[in-house]
């Protein structure tokens, strides 16, 4: 897991410049990808380039918002929330808002892609999870629909959040937009998408999006998700619990004094069983989780000095197992996008 700093750092140098002249100004995140930045296939002849929501004005504008409903409102209303343009316009000029703008060969608009460098937690106001690319929607004229341009601005999205160290791609699609096309866009057309519940990246986040019921995330994950690390208490109870729920099970307390001897097992504690293969589910090692031989001082011997000292040097050392949280993944559907 990246630490607050971490995180910090990637979004930072995801959204802004720091190359000579450029020092904190917003990054032209197509500069990573300029091969992708025109399109020239299935009798369409665009440009694509990027532009950040303080830098929207004018008829630009005006241009996404009307995309923006063409492809947006009915799902939003189907969803039993209102549509309202000057809503979007408001949305669409925030700080945070980063866009590949499509344009023909006169300059219109004709599509776009709006998405954010954040962190999971945003689709719920939450400041948690990783540093993902966040997408909110990609629009486009209906006659440059079913020409592979989505799958284009899909695979230009993907390669920027790589290249900004991204964690992984979030879009989140209203129920009432789960279409077969949709799905087999996402699943098929689109390699490596599938609907997450997002659990094991946040549990608030998890419970948020289950109690609004309106919307089902597909994610792809650009690198595997780390196991949580666990804090000094949990390992501290786990190891009491181990120890209460059996790792001393057959070990007798050394007993009457001056005897200082053992009773079964020399004084020693076996280990507990536990059936791990040592991989967890996503291929990473997962550290050993065997609690520790202890190895008792009873044994008889050099009579009169060892006395009362035998029965308390003979304690079992508490286990420290690792604790580790499961992948959590569903399989489902998606929105905006041209299938």
């Amino acid at each position: 897991l990246l630490t607050k700093g971490e995180k910090l750092f990637a979004l930072r140098n995801a959204l802004f410049d720091d190359d000579p002249g450029g020092f904190g100004a917003e990054r032209d995140v197509t500069r990573w990808v300029t091969p992708f930045k025109s399109y020239n296939k299935n009798g369409l002849d665009l440009s694509i380039e990027f532009a950040h929501g303080e830098s929207l004005i004018g008829k630009d504008l005006d241009d996404l918002v009307t995309l923006a409903a063409e492809f947006s409102q009915a799902v939003e209303e189907d969803a039993g929330r209102e549509w309202h343009d000057e809503d979007k316009e408001e949305h669409l000029t925030e700080d945070a808002a980063r866009f590949l703008v499509v344009r023909d060969n006169s300059g219109a608009v004709v599509g776009f892609a709006h998405f954010r460098f954040t962190l999971h937690g945003e689709l719920a106001d939450l400041m948690e999870g990783e540093p993902c690319l966040f997408i909110y929607d990609i629009a486009m004229d209906a006659n440059l629909q079913r020409k592979g341009l989505g799958r284009h601005l899909m695979t230009m999205l993907e390669l920027i959040a790589r290249k900004a160290n991204m964690c992984e791609m979030l879009m989140p699609i209203p129920v009432s937009d789960l279409t077969a096309p949709t799905v087999a866009f996402l699943e098929n057309g689109l390699k490596g998408w599938a609907v997450d519940s997002l659990v094991e990246v946040s549990e608030n986040l998890a419970d948020a999006i289950d109690r609004d019921g309106t919307m089902q995330c597909f994610v792809k994950q650009l690198v595997p998700r780390a196991m949580e690390v666990p804090t000094q208490e949990e390992e501290e109870a786990a190891a009491l619990a181990a120890v209460e729920n059996g790792a001393t099970k057959g070990i007798k307390a050394v007993g009457a004094e001056g005897e200082g001897e053992a009773a079964e097992g020399e004084g020693e504690a076996e280990p507990v069983e536990e059936e791990d293969d040592g991989v967890d589910d996503w291929g990473i090692e997962a550290a050993p989780s065997t609690p520790t031989k202890s190895k008792g001082k009873g044994k008889k011997g050099k009579k009169g000095k060892k006395g009362k000292k035998g029965a308390k040097e003979d304690e079992v050392q508490k286990a420290e197992p690792v604790a580790m949280s499961s992948p959590v993944s569903v399989a489902g559907p998606i929105e905006t996008v041209e299938a």
